[in-house]
């Protein structure tokens, strides 16, 4: 199904759509009547509980790309806000050091800002269940 996300002012780009944090966010974003393009990679699809409802709502385009700087941006709006939720996740990592996962990836980031379009000055935030929990020890 082809979902035209392109008509309202205000598009969000969630990437870690599959996390609890993102997914959440989708799906209040999307519920409150905003397009979403919720983006994560292809391991992460169908891990998350979440999967089913970010997959078939309307207002969702999910998207699992491997590297950020393959995001299609020429359906997005002049007004599109960034969520960045990534942290290595424990049920994408190979091993259980998830302390790794409690800094943003800068590589992906720097990915991400490079491959705007010149002209899409997005708003980026950046959203962490870390940053109120602190960094996972043990």
């Amino acid at each position: 199904m082809h979902r035209n996300l392109s008509n309202n002012t205000r598009t969000y780009l969630i990437i870690g759509s599959e996390g609890f944090i993102g997914s959440k966010a989708c799906i209040y974003l999307a519920n409150s009547g905003n397009p979403i393009y919720a983006i994560d990679i292809p391991k992460a699809k169908g891990k998350s509980p979440y999967s089913n409802s970010i997959n078939n709502h309307p207002m969702i385009k999910a998207v699992y790309l491997d590297n950020l700087s393959e995001i299609n941006f020429q359906d997005l709006t002049d007004e599109v806000t960034i969520i960045y939720t990534v942290a290595l996740s424990n049920h994408l990592l190979e091993n259980n050091n998830l302390s790794k996962g409690t800094i943003p990836d800068l590589k992906l980031i720097s990915d991400l800002i490079e491959a705007l379009p010149e002209g899409l000055n997005p708003d980026i935030s950046y959203l962490s269940s870390s940053a109120v929990y602190g960094p996972i020890t043990g």
